[in-house]
């Protein structure tokens, strides 16, 4: 079923199934979050695991921004939810701090 939805609705997303035993990928998809030189990576979760952590490492993208992870330094934005790890208030906070970093490109070339 999650294949007939990924290719019907144009949707790239992966699963446990995607990964062995050990948590590497074993699937064209994980290479496409990999190698893909997204502008932002968002990585939303709220508890640590292993395959994601992976991904974000090795990925190609311009900005990566996910929760603090004491000794993971893969991400450019570092958002602390231990005070409140929920995922309402990690979107907030990533929401809150890309708006702060927000630059309009034009704005720089007129001063």
């Amino acid at each position: 079923m999650l294949d007939f939805f990924q290719e019907k609705k144009g949707f790239k997303f992966f699963s446990r199934k995607h990964f062995n035993w050990f948590g590497s990928p074993k699937h064209d998809t994980i290479d496409f979050f990999i190698n893909n030189e997204f502008d932002i990576l968002l990585d939303l979760s709220i508890t640590e695991y292993l395959p994601i952590k992976f991904i974000v490492g090795l990925s190609k993208a311009k900005l990566k921004v996910g929760r603090l992870i004491e000794g993971f330094d893969c991400y450019d934005v570092m958002i602390d939810v231990s005070k409140n790890n929920t995922l309402d208030y990690l979107i907030d906070q990533i929401e809150l701090y890309l708006s702060i970093l927000n630059v309009e490109p034009n704005k720089h070339n007129n001063e």
